[in-house]
């Protein structure tokens, strides 16, 4: 189960890109209804025909680039939502590690129980049985402790990984939330007309940032998980 913390992480970065998304969405609706208006209000000027084109190809340039960079920055964020899943499960790996350590306490204590000095102590071994059982207690006693001893060494590199995994993913999930605030910046820019050229090179920026944090983010963590794997295998 996914703790308070990594839950409350992913699901802000989520809402973040959410939200984002929404803002630049409505940045470029806005803007088309002035450039629109705009462009009506070329038509009450008294200019030559070439200055009028000249004005309504440069409108018509300005929301494209917006449109195109709004898209291209929203594609990204959907492809940082899909990834979320997965960088919710570092914080999974402790409840695992948790069940481990639990296992080798339970097997500790069994070994404890069938040692063959404990069972000569208890009463009820006293059938014909339990003596048979108790000239073999010894082995019992053993396997239970060397199950334990692996279950240990389980917990202990599940514990180790889920310390460096969560402390991974908590770094990256910080690094991609400032990606996200830099495109969410961006919105209020892009639906003005005057500093919506400018806005759409900074959200492609943005955008280029966010895709190459998360890529290479992802990487470092699934990295770090097959050489876990490889560990764990060889336990």
């Amino acid at each position: 189960m996914m703790s308070t913390e990594g839950e409350a992480a992913v699901a802000d970065l989520n809402n973040s890109a959410t939200n984002t998304a929404n803002s630049l969405t409505n940045a470029v609706q806005v803007l088309s209804q002035k450039i629109e208006q705009e462009r009506q209000g070329l038509a009450n000027l008294n200019l030559p025909p070439a200055a009028i084109d000249q004005a309504t190809a440069r409108l018509d340039d300005t929301r494209q680039k917006a449109e195109a960079s709004a898209n291209g920055a929203k594609s990204e964020l959907t492809n940082l939502s899909q990834i979320l899943p997965k960088l919710a499960g570092a914080w999974e790996i402790s409840a695992t590690a948790a069940q481990a350590r639990s296992l080798a306490t339970s097997a500790r204590e069994y070994a404890s129980s069938v040692k063959p000095q404990n069972l000569a102590s208890t009463n009820t071994w006293e059938s014909a049985s339990a003596r048979e059982f108790r000239t073999s207690a010894g082995e019992h006693a053993t396997a239970a402790d060397n199950a334990a001893t692996d279950a240990e060494n389980l917990a202990s590199k599940l514990e180790s990984l889920s310390d460096k995994a969560t402390a991974d993913t908590a770094t990256l999930i910080a690094d991609l939330a400032k990606k996200v605030n830099e495109m969410a910046e961006q919105a209020g820019p892009l639906s003005e007309i005057g500093s919506a050229p400018g806005a759409s090179s900074a959200l492609d920026t943005a955008k280029e940032g966010l895709s190459s944090t998360r890529e290479s983010g992802v990487a470092q963590l699934e990295s770090t998980a097959e050489t876990a794997s490889g560990e764990l295998a060889a336990l």
